[in-house]
């Protein structure tokens, strides 16, 4: 397989990909891990780990690749991971601050401040399915980024 991860300089990437390894090997035997991310030297940082242990070593002809270019990443792939944070901490933090201030929930999910970070983020995951659809049609998207739903529905409903 070929998997696609957006926010591929995210740490907790280590651990997942660690277990496949060990327990599947066979998802990445002869496929690639592409780690995406704005900020390239971070994807590297994880990328040259991921290559480090000894689950890695194990596997037959596994690419691990990063970069910045989502659309080249895409070419050719299984599954996009979008595991990437959508919009600003400090912002997320006060429109939390603010519900609870007014009785609301404040959550990354269906709330005020998640309705918004739907608005930041639903926008770019609809990019995402648009060039999935031409680079690589047939591959899956895993969403873990917040809110979800909402995400996921954008995805379902205008792709």
């Amino acid at each position: 397989m070929n998997v696609v991860f957006v926010g591929g300089g995210s740490p907790r990437l280590l651990p997942i990909l660690r277990g496949v390894f060990k327990h599947h090997p066979q998802v990445f035997t002869g496929g690639s891990a592409r780690l995406v991310d704005l900020k390239v030297d971070k994807a590297e940082l994880v990328g040259r780990a991921i290559m480090k242990t000894p689950e890695y070593q194990t596997i037959s002809d596994c690419q691990v690749t990063w970069s910045n270019d989502l659309e080249k990443a895409l070419e050719g792939a299984d599954v996009l991971y979008v595991t990437m944070a959508i919009g600003d901490p400090l912002q997320y933090s006060k429109a939390r601050h603010a519900c609870n201030q007014l009785g609301f929930i404040g959550s990354d999910q269906l709330s005020p401040s998640g309705a918004m970070l739907g608005l930041i983020g639903g926008a770019t995951i609809h990019k995402f399915a648009q060039l999935m659809e031409k680079q690589c049609p047939n591959a899956h998207m895993l969403i873990f980024a917040n809110p979800v739903a909402v995400n996921s529905g954008i995805v379902n409903n205008h792709t």
